[in-house]
């Protein structure tokens, strides 16, 4: 933990904007191989009996990627609708 936190957060800021284009195809993959537990595809099979929760993974990226475009934005957002919006289109 102590690690974790001295390292600069915009280093993770780019690690998790990597993990989200990993995130996504893995997902999918978990709609289409996934392990099924009680009628609903879960998690990936992984050698010697484990498994991967994508759903995890995508969550913590996810809200680590929103934070930073959050971040980027912080001067723009004036309203809700800024935030999707391009400027040109908010008149």
């Amino acid at each position: 933990m102590y690690i974790a936190h001295k390292v600069k957060y915009t280093y993770y800021s780019r690690i998790f904007q990597v993990a989200l284009y990993i995130a996504i195809p893995l997902l999918i993959m978990t709609l289409f191989f996934g392990k099924d537990v009680n009628e609903a595809k879960r998690a990936l099979p992984l050698p010697f009996g484990l498994t991967f929760q994508a759903s995890d993974l995508a969550k913590l990226t996810l809200i680590i990627y929103l934070a930073r475009i959050l971040t980027k934005k912080q001067g723009d957002l004036h309203d809700f609708r800024s935030l999707f919006l391009p400027s040109c289109c908010l008149s």
